[in-house]
């Protein structure tokens, strides 16, 4: 109502409704999701009428106003072109996702259990972005929620699969409800959301998946033995799966973080695990993001893990190398003719 108000003072009321119209049809003619941009559209034309209020003659202004206008839309339409769906994006790593995502001009789509928090990500990230609830531990929620973003947004190109729980707890104190859920939500949850995106994404010829995994299920952890095999888990299927798709042109990739500062780490003594960390400290949220969107946005890239934790895992591998035991021996011919010497070589496993 706004917009229209301020139409009318830069224009008159009768040049308001001329312009109003024709950018309206100009938009239901090229934008596939019309009704969800009702409040965009009538911006739009005020922001073109205000552009040309100044100009003289009443034709030119309309001519301007309507030039002014396609152009606006086209930067819209290229906005819808590349719609992201993040589940959990409303905290932590996905919120993350999504600030960075919208920065970069995606059309973003955020989901989460909690509605009011998803909305309120979605209104701080700007116009032509929406919210959703959904449980990915439930199929039925999945399937409802992929319905609703194609109706409001268009085909889903990008899929992001940060949402996740965790229950510490040694393997004999941990109840099998535990167990469930968070393999539910973790593994479970992104198979499915996976299986709802890539049918769209095969028709469309083309797309790109990240899932956002833990370091914790290359190397594990005490305490975290469930959630850190719901972790592993996801490093197999993400990898399986981009060789099932990656003839439609669509790209499978995972991000496995370490110490990152988000609600699941504020328990932690950070002072004393950071020493253990060649950076000497946590990550933080906006730098997984970013590995994040290099992987939605590289076309050669499919089947990779991706590991932000500041060397931690590699030094793991390191130190555990250095102390096993030489267990095994083999022996290498030279093909060389001035050298038929074998050489023995020790090997660890």
């Amino acid at each position: 109502m706004q917009a229209r108000v301020q139409m009318k003072q830069y224009v008159g009321p009768d040049l308001g409704k001329v312009i109003m119209g024709q950018v309206t049809f100009l938009w239901e003619f090229t934008s596939p999701c019309f009704n969800t941009w009702k409040k965009r559209v009538t911006s739009l034309a005020a922001d073109s009428a205000r552009v040309v209020a100044n100009l003289p003659s009443r034709r030119y202004r309309l001519q301007q106003a309507l030039e002014c206008a396609a152009l606006q839309m086209l930067d819209c339409n290229s906005m819808m072109s590349r719609v992201c769906a993040i589940f959990g994006g409303s905290r932590g790593i996905g919120h993350a996702v999504a600030q960075l995502l919208a920065q970069k001009g995606y059309c973003l789509a955020i989901i989460a259990r909690n509605l009011g928090r998803a909305q309120t990500t979605a209104k701080n990230l700007g116009a032509g972005h929406l919210a959703f609830r959904c449980d990915v531990s439930k199929e039925e929620d999945i399937q409802n929620v992929f319905k609703e973003m194609e109706t409001s947004l268009g085909q889903i190109n990008y899929l992001v699969n940060a949402a996740g729980i965790n229950r510490d707890g040694l393997l004999l104190r941990t109840k099998a409800d535990d167990m469930l859920s968070q393999l539910q939500t973790n593994l479970l949850g992104t198979m499915l959301t996976c299986k709802a995106a890539v049918k769209g994404m095969i028709q469309q010829q083309g797309g790109a998946i990240v899932n956002v995994g833990s370091i914790v299920g290359l190397k594990g952890n005490s305490g975290q033995s469930v959630y850190s095999a719901s972790k592993a888990g996801l490093v197999g299927f993400s990898c399986s799966l981009a060789k099932e798709i990656a003839r439609k042109n669509i790209r499978v990739n995972m991000v496995a973080p370490g110490f990152i500062h988000t609600d699941m780490t504020t328990h932690l003594k950070e002072e004393q695990l950071k020493k253990t960390i060649p950076l000497g400290r946590f990550g933080e949220p906006q730098e997984v993001a970013e590995a994040v969107a290099f992987l939605l946005e590289s076309p050669y890239v499919t089947g990779q893990v991706l590991v932000i934790d500041g060397d931690l895992f590699f030094l793991h591998r390191k130190l555990n190398a250095a102390l096993l035991p030489k267990v095994g021996l083999f022996l290498v011919h030279s093909d060389q003719p001035s050298n038929q010497r074998w050489k023995q070589v020790y090997f660890h496993v």
